[in-house]
């Protein structure tokens, strides 16, 4: 395939594939009212059906790196198009929530495997100088599903069972990825590691021929690389996107707006927007300049904020923690947002790049996970306060770590 064919591929997978996990895993968020008009929610079931998709996605994750080393990027890329079309199809004709959640879990199966595999397919076709750029669009891609899944729930609000059309949207992203598998080269990289050419099989006895498993992550060669992807996976989850976003409507409604819900669109435009600053400085400034900068911003965004809870009353707060708020996010989606797709693949040698992203994308959704169940009891138990300062204070933490362990991966896709 010549250059420009491919590159178009690659975005349409890469925004395929982030339009998966943005709009099922954003459209939760605007349907939980409206299936619990069909079927009786309490809190704890809301919780039950929020977090399936989270832990499905925590094992797809954990076997996406399995799944694309034993059959392929391309075959692993066709299952998590399946799955992710079938699934969202499914949830929305559920009769029961016990049956929702299953199907919603099963989802998750589907959209973890994708943020392996397409990321990481990606990244091994992607040209040394658009590498960068690509890989970003994962994460515009996410943005942007987010940001309709928004969307959907104000068209869908007054419609009857509204909940089962906007499950049923989620089955387009996974349309249009397998769309894109029928023109879909396998991965060279893969072919060369499994000897299916003449030119892979000189490679066989190559010192970078190595097995793909999880425990040679921790051998001495790959230890500063896991290690430093962890350290990205907590800076991504743990220092407060997702809390942000989950008391955006309140930070709305106290700064004095008549609908938090639209205000939230307008954040989820932000949002996106803003993923074009990391889109479009990756390959000017590199990788860690950009991340640092990004961590930095977010760390003294909510450290502010935390003060401004403590010391500031009236409406006041309100305003200034819109405008924190807008900073945070654009910290984040010029940093840490889109950078970690690229870097989660850059860092690893070639023989444990699958094993990986697999942990990589793991340890995400379970720092996901842990921010959901524990944000709105601490906020409840604790105020708003001390949360935004705990974010804060492990903030300057991880940019002190990445600071000092964190290599520019730029231009350097098998070793550092």
């Amino acid at each position: 395939m010549s250059h420009t064919p491919r590159v178009a591929l690659l975005y349409g997978l890469n925004t395929s594939g982030g339009l998966i996990y943005g709009y099922n895993s954003g459209v939760i968020a605007g349907a939980l009212d409206l299936v619990g008009a069909t079927f009786p929610l309490n809190a704890i079931m809301k919780g039950i059906l929020t977090c399936s998709l989270l832990v499905g996605a925590f094992f797809g994750c954990m076997v996406g790196g399995v799944v694309a080393n034993k059959l392929g990027r391309r075959t692993s890329t066709v299952i998590a198009g399946v799955i992710s079309l079938l699934a969202p199809v499914a949830s929305s004709f559920s009769n029961s929530l016990p049956l929702l959640c299953v199907l919603r879990g099963v989802l998750g199966i589907g959209l973890g495997l994708a943020a392996v595999v397409v990321p990481l397919y990606v990244s091994e076709g992607a040209p040394s100088d658009k590498r960068g750029v690509l890989g970003t669009i994962f994460q515009l891609a996410i943005t942007t599903g987010i940001l309709l899944g928004y969307v959907a729930a104000i068209i869908f609000d007054d419609v009857t069972h509204g909940w089962r059309y906007m499950f049923g949207i989620g089955a387009v992203p996974g349309l249009l990825l397998l769309l894109h598998t029928p023109i879909m080269p396998e991965s060279q990289q893969w072919l060369a590691g499994r000897s299916l050419d003449g030119e892979a099989a000189m490679l066989i006895n190559s010192p970078d021929s190595k097995g793909n498993k999880f425990g040679d992550l921790l051998l001495p060669v790959n230890r500063r690389a896991f290690w430093v992807g962890i350290l990205l996976c907590i800076t991504q989850q743990l220092t407060g996107i997702n809390a942000f976003m989950y008391f955006s409507p309140a930070i709305f409604t106290a700064a004095g707006f008549s609908s938090p819900l639209l205000a939230t669109i307008g954040l989820g435009a932000w949002n996106v927007i803003t993923t074009l600053i990391g889109t479009f400085f990756v390959e000017r400034l590199g990788r860690r300049p950009l991340i640092l900068g990004g961590t930095i911003v977010m760390a003294v965004s909510s450290t502010l904020l935390g003060l401004a809870y403590i010391f500031i009353k009236g409406s006041a707060v309100g305003i200034i923690s819109v405008i924190l708020l807008l900073i945070f996010v654009a910290g984040f989606e010029a940093g840490d947002g889109p950078l970690f797709w690229v870097v989660a693949n850059e860092i690893f040698d070639p023989s444990v790049r699958e094993a990986g992203a697999s942990i990589m994308n793991a340890t995400t959704w379970i720092c996901n996970l842990a921010l959901s169940l524990s944000f709105l009891p601490a906020t409840q138990a604790l105020g708003n306060a001390p949360p935004m300062l705990f974010f804060g204070g492990l903030g300057f933490v991880c940019v002190a770590l990445l600071w000092a362990f964190l290599p520019e991966t730029k231009g350097k896709a098998d070793k550092y």
